[in-house]
């Protein structure tokens, strides 16, 4: 069978986020368990690098290349505004051609907003991540009015487009009538309950741990950064400063925590933690830079994976304070490496689903991060029984099962 797998976005900003992990380790499962019985397509992005050459399981492989049109290349000399605006709906609402769909017997894409195949073309599926901002419209896709007297007109006018584009391409998901392969049965339920996609087109596929995935040849750096962190002298957050992400929780449960004589430090990393100056959510940056503890918030910025395990390893827990999800692969990483997790229980999340009963779920809230910390700092027993059940949790999740069942369902006739 001729697989078809766009992999467009491992070039673009996908690369270090949850969807690129999933991407890449997907297709080195593929590579290394597919390749011979089946033809590998692989769909990237004129003038960008291929991802998929730097890839060690595609050394001595046998595999195709499309290479589609990337309009991001042809508007460079407009002002940044009206060629991001250009370039979002050509992107979105040009169909991949059909002559180079029809390569392929099925086809899987990753980011709806990146222009899929017509559906008479080929079978696609679509890989569904979750529907965050149609949860949180204020949030993520706020109206024309707030813009325009936070930010003024251009800026209201680029922003109204992204959300007029993210919706109609979801519009079209629903109309196309795409199988979903979704991460989690709580995203499941985003498609069912804000699209009214029927159930029966979706099928859960869960992800793997993206620490034991890595294959891309990357220079790590040494870690002399991050080894002045003692073992379980800090509480931890990595990833993004998205609205759905409480953080300010976290640093005024810090904050109770050293006003109590709890010896800690808090470290952020990712690219959103570069500095103060980096940070965009309001209540975020103001948490942090008030704190009576300034000095004990370390911002690392952006950290490649040798570091990210010297984190988890050596912290006290990593405090995950999101109310939104769709799979939650923080989660596992930290339980891999033998670090406690702390983080919300909250409709329509997939944390409880992926964490199970190796966390600490609380309401949010500063003060049940405080409950949650302290008891960590108190209760031996209780830290080595969420050691030991996030290492058994983490036996549920792999990537050759992930890859397994994506391809039984995209060879299945019956879906």
């Amino acid at each position: 069978m001729r697989l078809g797998i766009d992999v467009r976005p491992l070039q673009l900003q996908h690369s270090v986020r949850g969807i690129g992990k999933h991407l890449e380790a997907l297709v080195v499962e593929l590579l290394n368990k597919y390749g011979e019985t089946d033809q590998l397509i692989f769909y990237i992005y004129e003038g960008l690098p291929n991802p998929i050459s730097k890839l060690k399981s595609a050394k001595g492989k046998e595999y195709e290349i499309v290479v589609l049109p990337n309009y991001k290349e042809r508007f460079t000399r407009l002002p940044t505004v009206i060629a991001s605006s250009i370039n979002i709906i050509r992107r979105v609402f040009t169909p991949i051609p059909s002559r180079l769909a029809r390569k392929s017997d099925v086809l899987i894409g990753f980011d709806f907003m990146n222009g899929m195949p017509r559906k008479r073309d080929v079978k696609y599926y679509l890989v569904g991540y979750d529907l965050i901002p149609l949860m949180f419209r204020d949030d993520y896709l706020p109206r024309f009015k707030t813009n325009l007297k936070s930010a003024g007109l251009i800026h209201a006018c680029h922003s109204a487009l992204v959300s007029t584009s993210y919706r109609l391409a979801l519009q079209l998901v629903r109309i196309r009538k795409y199988r979903i392969l979704s991460i989690s049965d709580s995203t499941k339920e985003q498609f069912v309950k804000y699209l009214g996609i029927n159930p029966e087109l979706i099928r859960t596929v869960y992800l793997g741990n993206p620490l034991d995935s890595t294959e891309f040849e990357m220079k790590h750096s040494a870690l002399d950064r991050v080894k002045k962190f003692k073992k379980r002298s800090y509480l931890l957050f990595i990833g993004g400063n998205d609205p759905r992400r409480r953080i300010e929780d976290t640093v005024h449960a810090f904050n109770q925590l050293r006003g109590r004589g709890v010896e800690l430090s808090m470290v952020f990393a990712g690219f959103d933690f570069q500095s103060l100056d980096t940070i965009v959510g309001y209540k975020t940056k103001i948490a942090i830079e008030q704190s009576s503890y300034r000095d004990d918030i370390h911002l690392l910025g952006y950290i490649n994976d040798s570091e990210k395990k010297y984190l988890y390893e050596n912290a006290l827990c990593f405090v995950f304070p999101t109310i939104s999800e769709g799979f939650g692969l923080p989660v596992l990483e930290a339980m891999q490496e033998g670090c406690p997790v702390i983080s919300y229980d909250y409709p329509l999340s997939s944390i409880k689903e992926v964490a199970g009963s190796s966390a600490i779920l609380t309401q949010p809230g500063m003060d049940p991060v405080y409950d949650a910390v302290l008891s960590l700092v108190s209760d031996k027993k209780l830290y080595e029984e969420l050691v030991e059940d996030g290492f058994k949790n983490c036996k549920r999740f792999s990537w050759k099962k992930c890859a397994s069942e994506t391809i039984e369902h995209m060879k299945d006739p019956d879906f």
